[in-house]
């Protein structure tokens, strides 16, 4: 797979679309997990929203996230007003995704193979062939869940080099200030 492959990202509602200060709330999630995961939001809607990322990785990644606090939400809500969506995940394009998209069971996430074999061993996830995206295609789909780490998802990319080196400085200081300090004491 290129280096340079970019993938998008659809969010379709299934079912009923929420109003108001819920439908709100689902847009703020949205944005949220679509911005850490570098993302470009397209369309933002409480019925569908789509974004555009930079690697089938990234954008994995932040329909994980989304699954993961969209579950969250659902456990606070009452079931009258809880929605279900269906994330669509692909490497070859919006188009692509939103296909993908109306494959996913409600609550679910679909993502083609190409985006699955770039997020193996990069992200926490399992998943289970579907079948061709199309008929007649070669790009296969694929039923993804996450599997929590803790309490949030594994995510590699998110993680930079320079993010750790400043986290092992600002901890080798904290440790040469409790050295002095212990040193100092009579």
């Amino acid at each position: 797979m290129a280096a340079g492959r970019r993938a998008a990202l659809v969010i379709r509602a299934a079912g009923e679309a929420a109003s108001g200060r819920l439908a709100e709330t689902y847009l703020r999630i949205f944005l949220a997990r679509i911005a850490q995961g570098r993302g470009r939001a397209s369309a933002l809607e409480a019925e569908r929203s789509a974004a555009a990322f930079a690697s089938p990785v990234h954008a994995l990644g932040a329909a994980l996230r989304i699954r993961y606090d969209l579950a969250g939400l659902d456990d606070k809500l009452a079931p009258e007003l809880r929605r279900r969506f269906r994330i669509g995940v692909g490497a070859g394009g919006e188009a692509d995704a939103e296909a993908l998209c109306a494959r996913a069971e409600p609550g679910g996430i679909c993502a083609d193979d190409a985006t699955v074999a770039a997020a193996a061993g990069r992200l926490d996830f399992e998943s289970r062939d579907l079948g061709p995206l199309r008929p007649g295609a070669e790009a296969r789909a694929c039923a993804v869940a996450g599997t929590l780490t803790g309490r949030v998802f594994r995510y590699k990319p998110w993680t930079t080099p320079r993010r750790r080196r400043a986290a092992l400085l600002a901890a080798g200081a904290g440790i040469a200030a409790l050295a002095l300090a212990l040193a100092a004491e009579p």
